[in-house]
Protein backbone atom coordinates (compact mmCIF):
# COMPACT_ATOMS: atom_id res chain seq x y z
CA UNK A 1 0.00 0.00 0.00
CA UNK A 2 1.69 3.34 -1.12
CA UNK A 3 1.24 6.60 0.57
CA UNK A 4 -1.23 7.99 -1.02
CA UNK A 5 -3.56 4.90 -0.93
CA UNK A 6 -3.09 5.02 3.27
CA UNK A 7 -3.72 8.35 3.00
CA UNK A 8 -7.24 8.37 1.09
CA UNK A 9 -8.26 4.92 3.32
CA UNK A 10 -7.11 6.39 6.86
CA UNK A 11 -10.21 6.21 9.54
CA UNK A 12 -10.79 9.02 11.22
CA UNK A 13 -12.52 9.07 14.60
CA UNK A 14 -13.89 11.81 16.69
CA UNK A 15 -12.38 12.63 19.49
CA UNK A 16 -14.12 15.74 20.79
CA UNK A 17 -17.07 17.99 20.32
CA UNK A 18 -17.30 21.74 21.25
CA UNK A 19 -21.66 21.95 21.91
CA UNK A 20 -22.92 25.60 21.51
CA UNK A 21 -25.92 26.35 24.22
CA UNK A 22 -27.89 30.05 23.73
CA UNK A 23 -30.50 31.10 25.75
CA UNK A 24 -32.44 33.65 24.39
CA UNK A 25 -33.47 36.26 26.48
CA UNK A 26 -35.21 38.93 23.27
CA UNK A 27 -34.60 39.83 20.05
CA UNK A 28 -31.06 41.70 20.72
CA UNK A 29 -30.02 39.75 24.21
CA UNK A 30 -29.04 36.47 24.46
CA UNK A 31 -26.57 34.08 26.38
CA UNK A 32 -23.79 31.75 24.74
CA UNK A 33 -22.22 29.13 26.46
CA UNK A 34 -19.73 26.69 25.23
CA UNK A 35 -19.04 23.07 26.36
CA UNK A 36 -16.25 20.59 25.03
CA UNK A 37 -16.80 17.08 25.22
CA UNK A 38 -14.17 14.28 24.92
CA UNK A 39 -15.30 11.25 23.21
CA UNK A 40 -14.17 8.20 24.24
CA UNK A 41 -12.98 4.88 22.44
CA UNK A 42 -16.74 3.19 22.34
CA UNK A 43 -17.55 6.48 20.95
CA UNK A 44 -19.56 8.03 23.69
CA UNK A 45 -19.48 11.49 24.95
CA UNK A 46 -17.83 12.13 27.97
CA UNK A 47 -19.01 14.63 30.83
CA UNK A 48 -18.90 18.12 29.32
CA UNK A 49 -15.73 20.95 30.80
CA UNK A 50 -16.82 24.62 30.21
CA UNK A 51 -14.49 26.43 27.48
CA UNK A 52 -12.07 29.04 28.49
CA UNK A 53 -11.86 31.97 26.59
CA UNK A 54 -8.24 31.31 25.64
CA UNK A 55 -9.14 28.09 23.78
CA UNK A 56 -11.72 30.03 21.77
CA UNK A 57 -9.13 32.89 21.59
CA UNK A 58 -6.60 30.04 20.15
CA UNK A 59 -8.58 28.42 17.82
CA UNK A 60 -10.13 30.93 16.23
CA UNK A 61 -6.67 32.43 15.67
CA UNK A 62 -5.52 28.84 13.68
CA UNK A 63 -8.09 28.75 12.15
CA UNK A 64 -8.01 32.54 10.17
CA UNK A 65 -3.81 32.00 9.86
CA UNK A 66 -4.36 28.32 8.18
CA UNK A 67 -7.36 28.53 6.33
CA UNK A 68 -8.34 31.57 5.35
CA UNK A 69 -6.59 32.52 1.46
CA UNK A 70 -5.64 35.81 2.75
CA UNK A 71 -1.25 36.25 2.97
CA UNK A 72 -0.25 36.90 6.68
CA UNK A 73 2.70 37.19 7.89
CA UNK A 74 5.96 39.73 7.90
CA UNK A 75 5.62 42.50 5.20
CA UNK A 76 8.74 41.58 2.39
CA UNK A 77 10.09 44.55 1.21
CA UNK A 78 8.86 46.12 -1.95
CA UNK A 79 5.42 45.38 -0.96
CA UNK A 80 3.91 48.88 -1.18
CA UNK A 81 -0.44 48.00 -1.06
CA UNK A 82 -2.48 45.65 0.15
CA UNK A 83 -6.40 45.98 -0.21
CA UNK A 84 -7.57 42.67 1.49
CA UNK A 85 -11.54 43.23 0.62
CA UNK A 86 -10.67 43.96 -2.69
CA UNK A 87 -7.59 40.78 -3.03
CA UNK A 88 -5.97 43.73 -4.34
CA UNK A 89 -1.43 43.57 -3.81
CA UNK A 90 0.87 46.19 -5.52
CA UNK A 91 4.80 45.57 -5.42
CA UNK A 92 7.87 46.27 -6.63
CA UNK A 93 11.35 44.88 -7.78
CA UNK A 94 14.15 45.99 -8.53
CA UNK A 95 15.88 45.84 -12.12
CA UNK A 96 17.79 42.26 -12.21
CA UNK A 97 18.78 39.24 -14.67
CA UNK A 98 16.17 36.65 -14.65
CA UNK A 99 16.12 33.63 -16.60
CA UNK A 100 13.39 33.26 -19.20
CA UNK A 101 11.31 31.05 -21.42
CA UNK A 102 10.84 31.50 -24.68
CA UNK A 103 8.72 29.37 -27.71
CA UNK A 104 10.37 28.28 -30.71
CA UNK A 105 8.99 30.33 -33.36
CA UNK A 106 10.00 33.60 -31.42
CA UNK A 107 13.88 32.50 -32.13
CA UNK A 108 15.19 33.71 -28.67
CA UNK A 109 16.99 31.48 -26.90
CA UNK A 110 15.92 30.09 -23.22
CA UNK A 111 18.46 32.51 -20.84
CA UNK A 112 19.45 34.66 -18.42
CA UNK A 113 18.29 38.31 -19.21
CA UNK A 114 18.78 41.75 -18.02
CA UNK A 115 15.29 43.37 -17.24
CA UNK A 116 14.11 47.04 -15.83
CA UNK A 117 12.65 47.60 -12.25
CA UNK A 118 9.02 46.51 -12.10
CA UNK A 119 5.50 47.25 -10.50
CA UNK A 120 3.09 43.85 -9.69
CA UNK A 121 -0.10 44.25 -9.59
CA UNK A 122 -2.62 41.55 -8.62
CA UNK A 123 -6.53 41.68 -8.44
CA UNK A 124 -8.46 38.86 -7.26
CA UNK A 125 -6.89 35.71 -9.91
CA UNK A 126 -5.19 38.69 -12.39
CA UNK A 127 -1.70 40.09 -12.68
CA UNK A 128 -1.08 43.59 -14.07
CA UNK A 129 2.93 44.01 -15.18
CA UNK A 130 4.80 47.81 -15.56
CA UNK A 131 8.17 49.19 -15.46
CA UNK A 132 9.99 52.26 -14.03
CA UNK A 133 13.15 54.16 -14.71
CA UNK A 134 13.51 55.81 -11.71
CA UNK A 135 15.93 54.49 -9.11
CA UNK A 136 14.55 55.58 -6.71
CA UNK A 137 10.09 54.83 -6.70
CA UNK A 138 7.80 56.78 -4.98
CA UNK A 139 3.93 57.83 -5.53
CA UNK A 140 5.09 60.04 -8.57
CA UNK A 141 7.11 57.51 -10.10
CA UNK A 142 5.99 57.48 -13.94
CA UNK A 143 4.85 53.95 -15.25
CA UNK A 144 6.25 52.21 -18.28
CA UNK A 145 4.32 49.17 -20.66
CA UNK A 146 6.26 45.91 -19.04
CA UNK A 147 9.06 44.75 -22.05
CA UNK A 148 7.69 41.62 -22.37
CA UNK A 149 5.66 39.43 -24.46
CA UNK A 150 1.97 37.90 -23.08
CA UNK A 151 1.76 41.22 -21.53
CA UNK A 152 -0.90 44.34 -22.83
CA UNK A 153 1.18 47.44 -23.39
CA UNK A 154 -1.21 50.09 -22.59
CA UNK A 155 -3.39 48.31 -19.41
CA UNK A 156 -0.73 46.20 -17.94
CA UNK A 157 -2.55 42.85 -17.85
CA UNK A 158 -0.58 39.70 -18.16
CA UNK A 159 -1.78 36.19 -20.18
CA UNK A 160 -0.90 33.64 -17.97
CA UNK A 161 -2.23 31.10 -20.43
CA UNK A 162 0.74 28.12 -19.77
CA UNK A 163 1.84 29.54 -16.92
CA UNK A 164 2.58 26.74 -14.05
CA UNK A 165 0.44 27.32 -10.69
CA UNK A 166 2.69 26.77 -7.68
CA UNK A 167 1.24 25.83 -4.72
CA UNK A 168 3.30 28.21 -1.99
CA UNK A 169 4.39 25.78 1.43
CA UNK A 170 2.62 28.85 3.74
CA UNK A 171 0.39 31.78 2.58
CA UNK A 172 2.92 34.18 4.27
CA UNK A 173 3.08 37.43 1.66
CA UNK A 174 6.53 36.11 1.24
CA UNK A 175 5.41 33.17 -0.84
CA UNK A 176 2.22 34.90 -2.40
CA UNK A 177 4.43 37.08 -3.94
CA UNK A 178 7.28 34.85 -5.04
CA UNK A 179 4.47 32.48 -6.41
CA UNK A 180 3.18 35.22 -8.53
CA UNK A 181 6.32 36.24 -9.84
CA UNK A 182 6.98 32.70 -10.51
CA UNK A 183 3.89 31.66 -12.30
CA UNK A 184 5.03 34.85 -14.92
CA UNK A 185 8.80 33.78 -15.40
CA UNK A 186 8.38 30.00 -15.34
CA UNK A 187 5.69 30.86 -18.36
CA UNK A 188 6.97 30.77 -22.18
CA UNK A 189 6.69 34.01 -23.27
CA UNK A 190 5.20 33.43 -26.87
CA UNK A 191 3.44 36.75 -28.36
CA UNK A 192 2.96 40.18 -28.87
CA UNK A 193 -0.06 41.32 -27.74
CA UNK A 194 -1.98 44.57 -29.04
CA UNK A 195 0.56 45.90 -29.87
CA UNK A 196 4.42 46.34 -29.51
CA UNK A 197 5.50 47.91 -25.94
CA UNK A 198 8.84 48.76 -26.94
CA UNK A 199 9.78 51.83 -29.00
CA UNK A 200 11.71 49.22 -31.34
CA UNK A 201 11.23 45.57 -32.26
CA UNK A 202 10.24 44.06 -29.22
CA UNK A 203 12.58 40.55 -30.30
CA UNK A 204 15.98 42.61 -30.64
CA UNK A 205 15.42 44.23 -27.40
CA UNK A 206 14.82 41.21 -25.84
CA UNK A 207 18.22 39.55 -27.42
CA UNK A 208 20.22 42.77 -26.60
CA UNK A 209 19.02 42.55 -23.23
CA UNK A 210 21.52 39.75 -22.87
CA UNK A 211 24.26 42.56 -21.47
CA UNK A 212 22.23 45.09 -20.32
CA UNK A 213 18.76 46.47 -20.58
CA UNK A 214 18.03 49.71 -22.53
CA UNK A 215 15.76 52.09 -20.61
CA UNK A 216 15.48 54.16 -23.38
CA UNK A 217 13.45 51.54 -25.37
CA UNK A 218 10.51 51.91 -22.33
CA UNK A 219 7.45 53.45 -23.68
CA UNK A 220 5.55 55.92 -21.11
CA UNK A 221 1.68 54.86 -20.44
CA UNK A 222 0.52 58.32 -20.49
CA UNK A 223 -0.50 60.01 -17.02
CA UNK A 224 -0.43 56.85 -15.48
CA UNK A 225 1.88 56.99 -11.97
CA UNK A 226 2.34 54.65 -9.39
CA UNK A 227 0.01 56.57 -6.82
CA UNK A 228 -3.14 55.91 -9.56
CA UNK A 229 -2.53 51.91 -8.76
CA UNK A 230 -2.39 52.70 -4.50
CA UNK A 231 -5.99 53.53 -4.10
Amino acid sequence: MNKLTRQITRAMRPKAALIAYACEKDYLNSEYFLELRRIGRDGMMEAGKPVSRKFVQSLVENFTVESSSVPYGAIPKGLLYVHLREEKYVWHTPPCRKYLYFTGSLNIPNGEYCIPGLVWMVKGESLFLFAYKAKRITANTQLYSAPFFNVRPKEGSVCLGNARVLVPEKNTFDFFIRGWENRFFLSKFSQVLGGNPTKTNLVRVTLNAKQSFDHSELLPIKKLKLKDLLK
